[in-house]
């Protein structure tokens, strides 16, 4: 495969980051490495792990996007007027800061650990020690509404590490009127 399929991009990441920073990068080392088969789990409207519906309107301001309000977790890969690429990488003992994402998304988990998920005033959402089945596996891919101010707390004993597509075309995603 030549270079020039696979353009050099420039994501945003701490300068303390040594990986390499290019499209083939993250496209062989972290989409293609070998694993079991990924099993899709849809995730019904009003559980704990959705957000907006799809008719909502985004009501929260963009100063509580995750990469304004959370960068020290959450780190651009590829943006365009269509998607927007995020890892999510939040170490053992570890709280984010409250943020949203905006956009309807697919998570590939590609590490996981036991969590806890907060709203914005800080009630508890979600807690993977107690959800049967909902726990979050390595190697699977979960779709998610938008998501509401909210924090994740890793209670556990590993990294937790998600790439999300956001599929930024979605209507949840307009601004309110």
């Amino acid at each position: 495969m030549a270079d020039a399929t696979l353009p050099e991009v420039e994501p945003r990441r701490p300068a303390t980051c040594n990986r390499p920073q290019s499209a083939r990068h993250f496209f062989y080392e972290v989409v293609t490495p070998a694993r079991p088969a990924s099993p899709v789990l849809q995730v019904a409207a009003g559980s704990p792990m959705s957000g907006a519906e799809a008719g909502d309107r985004w009501l929260w301001p963009d100063e509580l996007d995750a990469l304004v309000a959370a960068p020290a977790h959450h780190f651009l890969l590829l943006e365009n007027e269509r998607v927007r690429v995020i890892e999510t990488k939040i170490a053992a003992g570890e709280t984010t800061a409250i943020h949203t994402h905006r956009w309807p998304n697919v998570q590939y988990i590609l590490k996981s650990t036991e969590f806890l998920r907060r709203d914005g005033e800080g009630s508890l959402l979600f807690d993977t020690r107690t959800a049967d089945g909902l726990r979050p596996e390595p190697w699977t891919a979960r779709w998610s509404k938008p998501l509401p101010p909210h924090s994740i707390e890793n209670v556990g004993e590993t990294e937790l590490h998600v790439i999300m597509i956001e599929l930024k075309d979605h209507p949840a995603g307009g601004r309110a009127s």
